[in-house]
């Protein structure tokens, strides 16, 4: 009975020890639970996504307008260049019509003195120089609509420089793609820090699920030994208390048998058994 109550007591002892290390755990449980760390870390990842999401947003709306831009900027270019182009044939034939003029005027003023000279040296050729004379009123016309014409091309010639210089600024453009790519330079150093928040915080989750998970196993795999001992404790005590039953059971026969042995009745009986014994010696 010694050893059996020894085994109980060791068994009740580590049911006790398992269950203040189960409350232990329940109360860790508690306090996490309490604390709301994990919802709070969903919460800030949450955040960091959206924010990401924002981030990306207007990454996407600075690249369409840098697109926008570029595109803008090409097609100034081009009618820059067209502008300029337009301006240098204009240019080019002006020159060409102010070498012609210059020439012809030369050569005016040497017909004229020469047919003048004519007319003073020889009256027979009046007639001639008559002729001339028309030619001459005639090539004046001629002059006064190149006059024209030149005039005209000067006019579009300015009228091309203006439309060149109201184009696009090639140097603004430049800028403002510079500003577009200095902020998405700054909005992808930004994303890439809350990624790196994103990740510390994820990891910060998974150790703390992580932690709690292994808590809650903890708290499992004591619950189960203290059922187990419970159980094993119930099985000794229905053995202990059988052990005790079949020794009382015991103990009550030999306890009868042994006042039925020293009963008055057994007691003569004895007596007449040692007087026998002795008449017989």
């Amino acid at each position: 009975a010694n050893w059996l109550d020894g085994i109980v007591l060791a068994k009740n002892e580590e049911i006790d020890e398992l269950r203040c290390e189960n409350n232990r755990l329940k109360i860790d449980l508690a306090k996490i639970s309490q604390n709301d760390d994990i919802n709070k870390l969903n919460a800030i990842i949450e955040d960091l996504r959206n924010e990401i999401s924002n981030k990306n947003n207007d990454i996407d709306e600075i690249i369409k307008q840098r697109n926008e831009t570029e595109w803008k900027l090409g097609e100034h270019c081009q009618l820059l260049q067209d502008a300029n182009n337009r301006a240098n044939e204009l240019v080019e034939k002006l020159a060409e019509k102010e070498g012609i003029l210059n020439s012809f005027l030369e050569k005016q003023s040497e017909i004229v003195e020469e047919k003048y000279d004519r007319i003073n040296a020889t009256p027979i050729e009046a007639e001639s120089i008559n002729t001339d004379k028309n030619k001459s009123e005639s090539m004046e016309i001629d002059k006064s609509k190149l006059l024209e014409k030149l005039f005209e091309l000067e006019k579009k010639l300015l009228e091309a420089e203006k439309a060149a210089a109201g184009a696009y600024d090639n140097n603004q453009l430049k800028i403002t793609i510079s500003e577009h790519e200095a902020t998405m330079a700054k909005l992808r150093e930004d994303l890439n820090q809350k990624d790196a928040d994103l990740v510390r915080v994820c990891k910060e989750r998974c150790d703390a699920e992580w932690f709690l998970g292994e808590e809650r196993q903890r708290t499992k795999d004591a619950s189960e030994r203290i059922a187990s001992l419970e159980e094993e404790l119930t099985c000794v005590k229905a053995k202990h208390d059988d052990i005790l039953h079949n020794l009382s059971n015991e103990v009550f026969e030999l306890n009868e048998k042994f006042v039925s042995f020293f009963h008055p009745f057994h007691l003569c009986k004895v007596n007449l058994a040692i007087l026998h014994i002795v008449k017989l010696i």
